[in-house]
């Protein structure tokens, strides 16, 4: 989408004159999310509004957040706040990552056992006019919505409703019955119910922390290994992916992977090269993504930037640390232009372990603002030693806007005097 906007505000006009310039109703949106930064509140009570003249478009053309809703139902109200948060802070892709080993909320009209039987109980579930009504409601603010459901691994919810669809083996953690052609059935009727759901072209299909184990305990894997020619499991990985790219670009869609499947312990292992990679490794760390970064582009695939942006999974950080985070920069892994340009941005990321829909809200924002500034503003706008004022500023507008959001982290003063 072209977000690009211009925007010129006169305040000393009477009345006040104020315009904005966009070739598309995304940059309008984003433009009067700007114009909403330069309405200050005065001494008097009263607002005022600074005047400015901006050109302005984003660095970046993904701009995501992502929440799992599997280890914890997130409501529906609390998702569209969430929607809201982000287009106050110019995000625009919400990844819905849907599914995990723990539940399957998402209501399959063509096989319903699968909510009825993965979810954790009947309210917590995603009805498809739920799924509708949030596709509609982040559309309307500029975001588009990008369904995860993970596989060949974190698939244990989908058993509870299709046991043939995962592989027989006596581990905890099983893997998709990749030897049976009624599994790719499953997935060309399953993932055409949810084209016609999700309007986006991109899917995500995970990938993520595969053990081969499963696969080896079983006999009939084996032999499929064997009738197919696939000497290692990384090749039966390879063959699953194949398959499973195979019905999406079926289906005109095109997929994004974490990194696993191309990771430094597998072996020439390859993807479609069409394939867009999200490097989580090492998670939550604001300076050893860089050679995971660097070799997955040497590769030639596209990628998004989420190690250095976890939410939930790192301890209250000190300032200096804090600024380690805010300074991170996702084109710093090289010095070739061709490689940078192989990032399409990045994605903040909420895992629900120790998370709901009492907590989310205020865990992901505002800290999730920092990161939605480093990936709109271009590269040389970095000011640490502005941040108290600044992301003060936009918490008092969330909190304003009704958004339950948290404390900033660090020695600030926190009270909200907007």
């Amino acid at each position: 989408m072209d977000e690009s906007y211009e925007l010129e505000v006169n305040s000393a006009a009477m009345p006040l004159r104020a315009q904005i310039r966009s070739a598309t109703e995304w940059g309008a949106l984003r433009g009067l999310e700007t114009f909403s930064q330069l309405v200050v509140s005065a001494s008097t009570g009263r607002f005022t509004v600074k005047s400015a003249k901006i050109k302005d478009s984003p660095r970046f053309p993904h701009r995501g957040f992502m929440i799992d809703t599997s280890r914890h139902f997130i409501t529906v109200p609390v998702l569209k706040a969430t929607l809201d948060a982000m287009s106050y802070n110019k995000l625009n892709v919400f990844h819905w990552h849907v599914t995990d080993n723990e539940y399957f909320p998402y209501e399959s009209a063509k096989f319903p056992s699968l909510s009825q039987q993965g979810a954790a109980n009947s309210a917590s579930v995603y009805r498809r006019a739920d799924i509708l009504d949030l596709i509609n409601y982040a559309s309307l603010r500029g975001i588009r919505v990008i369904p995860e459901f993970g596989t060949p691994a974190h698939m244990n919810s989908w058993g509870k409703g299709k046991p043939e669809v995962l592989t027989q083996c006596q581990i905890a953690d099983k893997l998709v019955n990749v030897a049976s052609g009624l599994t790719y059935q499953f997935l060309n009727d399953f993932f055409q119910e949810v084209k016609t759901t999700f309007p986006d072209k991109y899917l995500h299909f995970g990938g993520d922390e595969v053990n081969p184990t499963c696969w080896m305990e079983n006999d009939v894997v084996s032999q499929f290994m064997e009738d197919n020619n696939l000497g290692d499991y990384e090749k039966l990985e390879e063959y699953y992916y194949q398959k499973l790219t195979a019905l999406a670009l079926n289906k005109s869609r095109s997929f994004i992977f974490w990194e696993d499947p191309v990771g430094e312990d597998k072996n020439g292992l390859k993807l479609d090269p069409a394939a867009i990679i999200q490097v989580w490794k090492p998670m939550a760390d604001p300076v050893q993504w860089k050679p995971n970064m660097a070799r997955i582009a040497n590769q030639g695939y596209r990628m998004l930037l989420s190690s250095p942006w976890y939410i939930s999974h790192y301890p209250f950080p000190s300032n200096s640390v804090l600024q380690q985070y805010y300074d991170v920069e996702p084109l710093s892994f090289t010095s070739s232009a061709d490689l940078k340009n192989l990032v399409t941005g990045g994605e903040a990321a909420v895992w629900t372990e120790n998370i709901d829909s009492t907590n989310i809200t205020s865990i992901a924002w505002p800290a999730t603002a920092r990161r939605a500034e480093r990936r709109w503003s271009p590269e040389w706008i970095v000011n640490w030693n502005t941040r108290k004022e600044r992301f003060q500023e936009q918490r008092c507008r969330l909190r304003l806007r009704g958004i339950n959001v948290g404390s900033i982290s660090g020695s600030f003063d926190n009270t909200c005097v907007c």
